[in-house]
């Protein structure tokens, strides 16, 4: 029977569990759209602002005020839930790269946070995506995708050594998510080259 109590000075803990560092937990999710953990590190975000039990709502509530810590135009954005299944979650491309900006502005996020996108055509979400010259390697990104809608957000490095931001959302398209993709492509490719 489990009951509450006071823990007795002589306790010996039974097991002890440790998860991974937040860098990777972060990598894992960003690399290959870990649904599941986005929430759970909502809720997690929300029990340590609020206290425990962390809830969606806690956690959506301290990333709309990061958003707008960030410098971003929140007029319009909702943050639903952690992983952008709702289809209330409201984003604008520009909010997406101002928390970008801020992230990659700070050093003790910046390299963790780079390191957890997929790199074009290597590895993650974008494995399969844009591996070929021109753009193989040059773009860490983090995908998004449900019916209807595509995202792809990021940084690249264009031809003159730049650092490029940028977050592409492509909402309400009636073919196969593969030809909004290349729509993607080819604009992350003309950005490359300039």
């Amino acid at each position: 029977e489990v009951r509450r109590g006071d823990l007795p000075e002589d306790a010996i803990p039974l097991a002890r569990h440790r998860s991974k560092p937040l860098s990777l937990i972060v990598r894992d999710l960003n690399k290959y759209s870990n649904n599941f953990v986005a929430e759970q590190l909502v809720k997690a975000i929300g029990a340590a602002a609020s206290g425990p039990p962390g809830s969606t709502a806690a956690g959506s509530s301290v990333l709309t005020e990061y958003l707008s810590q960030s410098g971003a135009d929140t007029a319009g954005c909702r943050v639903v839930d952690g992983s952008g299944f709702s289809r209330d979650d409201r984003l604008s491309p520009r909010a997406i790269v101002g928390v970008m900006r801020r992230v990659l502005s700070d050093f003790g996020t910046s390299y963790e946070y780079a390191s957890s996108l997929s790199v074009s055509g290597v590895d993650g979400t974008l494995g399969d995506r844009m591996g070929y010259a021109g753009l193989r390697g040059a773009v860490r990104a983090k995908t998004g995708l449900l019916e209807g809608v595509t995202a792809i957000s990021g940084m690249l490095e264009n031809l003159s050594g730049e650092e490029v931001l940028f977050s592409i959302i492509v909402n309400g398209f009636g073919c196969e998510a593969w030809r909004a993709h290349d729509l993607e492509h080819a604009v992350l490719s003309v950005a490359v080259r300039s």
